[in-house]
């Protein structure tokens, strides 16, 4: 894998896991902003696999991380802590939870 498409992966990784994130904090307008980012890093990825080394469709890879690095930082709504209580009960109700698929931080 080369250097570009194992940045597009963790790019694409880490915005699915900020959307299950803002998911079981009740962000659904975020979660699913993040996912949209994700899937254009990720189409953009497979395009530039399926290319056989095209520098055009290597360059539209590159455009597509710089464009969700910058647009992350810009994402729309804001998060709303008021949603968190009731979307964490929600989701331990039917027994999902974070654990596994978001990172972790050691304190």
């Amino acid at each position: 894998m080369s250097a570009l498409n194992r940045s597009a992966t963790g790019a694409a990784l880490a915005l699915c896991q900020d959307a299950y994130g803002n998911m079981m904090g009740g962000q659904e307008a975020r979660a699913f902003a993040y996912l949209k980012l994700a899937i254009s890093v990720l189409t953009a990825a497979n395009e530039s696999s399926d290319s056989n080394g095209d520098v055009s469709a290597e360059q539209a890879l590159k455009t597509a991380i710089d464009f969700v690095l910058d647009a992350v930082d810009t994402l729309e709504p804001p998060f709303d802590p008021s949603l968190m209580e009731a979307a964490m009960a929600k989701w331990e109700k039917l027994g999902i939870n974070p654990a596994g698929e978001l990172p972790t931080l050691a304190l």
